[in-house]
């Protein structure tokens, strides 16, 4: 499974929480180290395979946006990365708990797909939404 994002602010924001997190509980991580496994938890090598790939597919649906089957084979996976790396189950478990990997939230209820086709179709960015 690959996550596909639109840019890289929430893949960046999610590596440094992942070494805040780890760092809080006693693992010693480097930031490059944190963005590999942000990268290996949305399906790729590593970050620069992860940031080849930003913008040049539609985004992926968050944890909000699929079913509770979905959600728990996500949270599988990117506890299993963790547990790869030599993170403890429980720590892995809180880790991924905390910077959600693929949580990229509920869709907002005034998206809609006209406004969505208008604004790629016509390259412009919608600032709020970010």
């Amino acid at each position: 499974m690959r996550f596909y994002v639109e840019s890289k602010i929430g893949p960046a924001r999610r590596a440094k929480q992942l070494k805040k997190t780890l760092e809080a509980v006693g693992y010693d991580m480097k930031l490059s180290q944190c963005q590999r496994l942000v990268a290996q938890m949305m399906g790729f090598r590593d970050w620069g395979e992860m940031y080849h790939h930003i913008g040049l597919s539609e985004p992926s649906l968050g944890d909000a946006q699929v079913d509770e089957h979905e959600r728990e084979r996500r949270r599988k996976q990117h506890v299993g990365i963790l547990r790869e790396e030599g993170i403890e189950k429980e720590d892995a478990e809180t880790a991924v708990d905390i910077i959600g990997p693929t949580d990229y939230g509920a869709p907002r209820a005034d998206d809609s797909d006209e406004e969505r086709d208008f604004v790629k179709e016509w390259g412009l960015t919608d600032s709020s939404r970010r």
